[in-house]
């Protein structure tokens, strides 16, 4: 695949391609998806969880229409 030759993709280039720092980048940015995925699974879960409110904030057009509201 050919990059443009800015000076911002040879410096990634060059930083990916050196063994050394490539595997601590490589590494790092393994690291950095990991932890974004856990939080959001985390995140996810924890609203799954939540008491939901047995009434809201405001009345919408869907509630001032249902059975239940008239009860």
């Amino acid at each position: 695949m050919n990059f443009p030759e800015t000076p911002f993709f040879e410096w990634l280039y060059w930083l990916i391609n050196t063994p050394g720092l490539g595997g601590v980048v490589v590494g790092l940015l393994a690291l950095v998806i990991l932890v974004a995925v856990f939080f959001t699974l985390r995140w996810i879960a924890q609203g799954a969880e939540a008491d939901e409110k047995s009434e809201y904030a405001y009345p919408t057009p869907a509630l001032l229409h249902s059975d239940d509201s008239e009860g």
